[in-house]
């Protein structure tokens, strides 16, 4: 059997097209009803259709693909942007060289910390995130003094933070929890400049330089606490009235109003991190009013319900910070009331366990925050 090749097909002439009266064939089928493709725009359905061919109903807004002798309509899901990424960025915090410089890494690959750019000298800050913009909120400065502002960065260009608006309702407050959906940010708890432990969660549009807007209330005021979310239900874990407490309770990001009982952690902790995945959110390390933690607990997020065990850090440190690209979360920082460390470590979500070592922060530091996006 001969194999015939043709590099182009012209005219007699040899400047043009030829014409072929008669048509090809391939297979016995006219080559114009293999190739030609179908598309009508038109709100009645468009008569003689063949497999493959596409519909757009102007009227109803949907888009129709004929199979099998009938139109089956596409449905497509609107992309919206994550809530976390790629690159973890660590806030200020307190550090061993007093220097204003964030650190980041990249979640998927093991490694030593780089400097980000810098930031206003706050720790006790909360964090929150989109994929494309970071914000810090709260804290203090010098150790001290509690401020109501909020800075943010964008993940995909190094360089200092910038203005992003104020905290309101309480105005000033250190020692909250953040988290987010692919659009909101929320912050709760806390303690204010006067002294007083808050109840109050407040959010901000992450996307849309200004200041907080009231959310609703905690169940139960306290400071030191954990945040993590899953875009649609948020959770605050632990923290402290005065006392650790077990306390976590939950919020609907995107719908305003009071947290609601979610369960309770297996014991009382305060000055913890959280952090999450699509399915679950773990609570890592902290103070239970006489020793620091090394254990590392979880959450169902879709599951009201008490804690269960994930696995243990290295060591016992509180004041952590945490974030996630939603397979693997990376913890950095800490302190045991004698060393601020520069370790991070990292958990995977889906395999419960004790945390591996990651790489060094570029200097130790603890009470930072950290958030995530893509660059």
């Amino acid at each position: 059997m001969g194999t015939l090749r043709v590099n182009s097909i012209v005219d007699a002439a040899g400047t043009g097209a030829p014409n072929i009266p008669d048509g090809i064939k391939i297979g016995g089928v006219a080559l114009a009803s293999v190739t030609t493709m179908q598309y009508a725009s038109q709100s009645s359905e468009p008569s003689a259709p063949k497999n493959g061919a596409i519909w757009w109903n102007p009227s109803t807004l949907k888009y129709n693909v004929y199979m099998n002798g009938k139109w089956v309509e596409v449905q497509f899901t609107e992309r919206t942007l994550d809530w976390y990424g790629d690159r973890a960025v660590f806030s200020y915090g307190i550090n061993q060289s007093s220097s204003s410089n964030m650190d980041y890494v990249r979640i998927s690959v093991l490694g030593n910390a780089a400097v980000f750019g810098t930031m206003s000298n706050y720790s006790y800050t909360a964090g929150c995130s989109n994929s494309v913009r970071g914000v810090f909120a709260g804290g203090t400065t010098g150790g001290s003094s509690i401020v109501n502002s909020m800075e943010y960065i964008t993940f995909g260009t190094l360089g200092n933070t910038t203005s992003f608006g104020s905290i309101t309702g309480p105005q000033y407050r250190s020692e909250m929890a953040g988290f987010s959906d692919s659009s909101r940010g929320v912050f709760g708890g806390g303690v204010d400049n006067v002294g007083s432990v808050s109840a109050s969660i407040n959010y901000i549009t992450i996307a849309t330089l200004g200041d907080t807007t009231s959310f609703g209330s905690l169940t139960q005021a306290r400071r030191a606490l954990a945040g993590f979310s899953n875009r649609i239900y948020g959770v605050f874990a632990g923290g402290s009235t005065g006392t650790p407490v077990t306390t976590a309770d939950y919020i609907t990001i995107a719908t305003t109003g009071n947290a609601t009982a979610f369960g309770n952690l297996g014991g009382v902790k305060t000055r913890v991190t959280g952090t999450s995945s699509p399915t679950i959110g773990v609570v890592i390390g902290g103070y239970n009013g006489s020793s620091f933690e090394f254990a590392m607990e979880y959450f169902t997020i879709n599951t009201p319900g008490n804690a269960t065990n994930f696995g243990d850090l290295p060591n016992r440190y509180a004041d952590m910070a945490s974030t996630s690209n939603g397979v693997r979360g990376v913890i950095g920082g800490g302190y045991n009331n004698i060393t601020r460390i520069t370790t991070i470590s990292y958990i995977t979500f889906a395999t419960p366990g004790n945390a591996v070592d990651f790489g060094s922060l570029t200097v130790g530091r603890n009470s930072a925050s950290a958030v995530s996006g893509n660059y």
